[in-house]
């Protein structure tokens, strides 16, 4: 139960995150978070930091959309001009679901 990332791409300044949302009413294997205006990465950061990263900007900012509301029935899209600002005391740990 919960949410998960599926995976993580990107393209340009935006980004695609596939996340699997089986909380309260929701019953979603694909729930697509596009996130728009990114600003270029930090350059000391690896691939897979900047993916984790990006992942924990989305599962935060669907969590706290559901918070205070409903998600869009087809997915969200969210502006990332913090998305390389997160620090480790305002993330969780991620789950990657490998199932399709």
């Amino acid at each position: 139960m919960g949410v998960s990332v599926n995976a993580v791409s990107e393209s340009g300044e935006r980004w695609l995150v596939d996340l699997r949302v089986y909380e309260g009413v929701y019953r979603k294997n694909h729930y697509p978070v596009r996130v728009v205006e990114v600003p270029a990465p930090p350059p000391h950061e690896n691939r897979q930091e900047l993916e984790h990263k990006m992942a924990e900007f989305a599962l935060t900012e669907v969590r706290l959309h559901m918070q205070s509301g409903s998600l869009p029935p087809k997915g969200m899209q969210v502006n990332g001009h913090r998305a390389w600002q997160m620090d480790s005391a305002e993330t969780s740990s991620i789950t990657y679901d490998a199932r399709p």
